[in-house]
C-alpha cells in the first residue's frame, strides 16, 4: 500500500502526529457530503501506525481534515463504474463518505480489511467461511445467551 503523503497534506499531518506515529497507507479519493468539511474535497485517506484514521483534503486552498474514529466503525463499499464508494459510520459521530478513482480501487478491500480488523474486536469479529445470514444467527446466538 501507498505510505506517500500529499504535499498538501504534509503539514497538516505533521500537527496530527503523535511520537512515534507513521502514516501506515495512504489512499487518494474525493469526499462526499460532510457536514464539518464539505464536499468533493480532493485528498486523502489515512491511516496510521497507531491505528488512527484521517481525512485530509483541499478545498479552494484551504487544507481541512477530520479525525475518523476506528472503534465501533461500520464501513460499507460499493465498487461502483466509475468510482468505488466506501462509507464509513463511526459509533458516535458523522457519516464519511468517500469515493476512490478506478486507479486505486483496487487497494480499497485491503483498506476495508484494516478497518475491519481495528473496529472489531477478535472475538466479534465475522468468520470468512459461512454466510452472512450464518454470521447474524451467530451473532444474535451470542448476544441471547449473554443476556
Amino acid at each position: 500500500m501507498p505510505s506517500e503523503i500529499p504535499s498538501f497534506a504534509k503539514a497538516t499531518w505533521l500537527t496530527l502526529q503523535h511520537a512515534g506515529e507513521q502514516a501506515a497507507w495512504v489512499l487518494p479519493c474525493f469526499s462526499g457530503r460532510m457536514k464539518r468539511l464539505g464536499r468533493n474535497l480532493r485528498g486523502c485517506l489515512l491511516g496510521t501506525t497507531a491505528g488512527r484514521l484521517f481525512f485530509i483534503g483541499r478545498k479552494n486552498f484551504r487544507v481541512r481534515f477530520v479525525e475518523i474514529p476506528v472503534s465501533g466503525l461500520r464501513a460499507t463499499d460499493d465498487p461502483g463504474s466509475v468510482f468505488h464508494r466506501v462509507i464509513l459510520h463511526p459509533a458516535g459521530g458523522e457519516t464519511v463518505r468517500l469515493r476512490f478513482t478506478r486507479q486505486v480501487s483496487r487497494l480499497v478491500p485491503l483498506v476495508m480489511d484494516w478497518l475491519e480488523e481495528r473496529a472489531c474486536p477478535a472475538d466479534d469479529r465475522p468468520e470468512s467461511s459461512g454466510s452472512k445470514a450464518d454470521v447474524a444467527a451467530k451473532q444474535k446466538d451470542k448476544a441471547l445467551s449473554v443476556g
